[in-house]
């Protein structure tokens, strides 16, 4: 299974279209290749042949099958009754004891020793900046034939690799493709999202954040501070020197002989004790100056006391609150509008090939382990009825 779309963005983006997509039947070797959005032909009966043919078909074989999954179903094809999914990119992701994470085709073609993907689609014309749809459609048919030949050798030197590992790895390799067609289908529905909600909070937050600043610029008695800048930080916070930028007065002389005050920009050295010394192994390449992050803020807070203490808390809540204001409460809704999800709904990504561990990650956002309050920001769409 293979598809080809104008820009290499999510399903989800309706921007993007499918222009071709091809099977190959790994019994005959027969390829069938399907024109959907390439040009201005109707294809509506395509899409009955396609899901005629996935009826028929018990098992369907791809590399990255979720996202090809998500293109069936951005055009309202879905799996047959019993059809079973076998994807090489996850299965090959275990097989190689998950130490390379996003495997892709050619690579996995190259470790087993044959035929790699064609170069002409992506070097002359992806990479020259033109779309999938200018493709002469020929080549495009070449191109997209030989992904499916790579995909079956691929898929046969891995059938071999599985016959010589454990049974329980063999099972391990069945679960994942189950796994996979449930997050595909959760990816697919996503979380309806709030985004008015989601922006007043974050711009609550901001609001708090700036009244943070206002009471550190007043406990540092520097109302030049900036709290994002780590030099700034690092010198309240530890000792040294900073310039400051600032305008000065000066006596201007004119031609004639006139004289005015006129103002300029320039800066001023201002030199701070600090509250800490710094710890050891968090000097900076830049001399003077030392890390700011919320480890080492943490660690200096376990045996600081005093007012101290209370300025490094206020800083350590104020990281806290600006990062869920920045990923989360104004981060999703700009996601939702980068990602061009106009149902504002987050397809998040939930990847199967990246953990060493084996265990699930997701990006594009990440939405596991929401806090509470973002939490409040999802929509449900199922509701509850209730007798009276």
């Amino acid at each position: 299974l293979e598809f080809r779309r104008v820009l290499f963005r999510s399903p989800f983006d309706y921007r993007n279209k499918a222009c071709v997509l091809g099977f190959r039947n790994i019994d005959t070797g027969d390829s069938y290749v399907f024109k959907l959005e390439y040009d201005d032909t109707p294809y509506g009966e395509t899409l009955k042949e396609i899901q005629t043919l996935l009826d028929k078909t018990t098992l369907l074989i791809g590399f990255n099958t979720k996202f090809d999954l998500h293109w069936l179903s951005r055009y309202g094809n879905k799996l047959g009754k019993n059809t079973k999914v076998f994807d090489c990119s996850v299965a090959w992701f275990i097989l190689d004891g998950q130490r390379n994470k996003y495997p892709s085709l050619n690579s996995v073609a190259s470790y087993y020793g044959v035929e790699q993907k064609l170069d002409i689609v992506k070097t002359e014309y992806w990479d020259r900046g033109l779309d999938t749809d200018q493709v002469p459609y020929d080549i495009l048919v070449e191109y997209l034939e030989q992904d499916l030949v790579v995909t079956e050798l691929v898929y046969k030197n891995i059938e071999q690799d599985m016959k010589e590992r454990s049974y329980e790895m063999n099972k391990l390799i069945g679960v994942t493709m189950y796994d996979l067609v449930t997050l595909q289908n959760i990816e697919c529905n996503g979380l309806l999202y709030n985004k008015k909600k989601s922006l007043k909070k974050g711009d609550d937050i901001q609001e708090e954040i700036q009244q943070i600043d206002e009471t550190l610029k007043i406990i540092f008695n520097a109302d030049w501070l900036n709290i994002n800048s780590g030099d700034h930080l690092s010198a309240v916070l530890y000792g040294g020197t900073i310039n400051i930028p600032c305008k000065e007065e000066y006596l201007f002389t004119y031609k004639d002989g006139r004289q005015t005050i006129k103002t300029r920009n320039t800066t001023k050295q201002v030199n701070f004790k600090g509250l800490f010394k710094p710890l050891e192994g968090t000097n900076l390449s830049k001399e003077g100056f030392y890390k700011t992050d919320v480890g080492t803020l943490t660690t200096l807070n376990e045996k600081a006391k005093g007012e101290p203490s209370k300025v490094l808390e206020l800083l350590l809540y104020r990281s806290k609150i600006e990062k869920q204001r920045g990923t989360y409460y104004h981060g999703f809704p700009k996601k939702i509008e980068e990602f061009n999800w106009t149902d504002d709904v987050i397809h998040s990504n939930f990847n199967q090939v990246v953990a060493v561990s084996g265990r699930l990650s997701s990006d594009k956002p990440n939405v596991q382990n929401l806090e509470g309050g973002v939490k409040e920001c999802i929509i449900s769409r199922f509701s509850i009825g209730r007798g009276k």
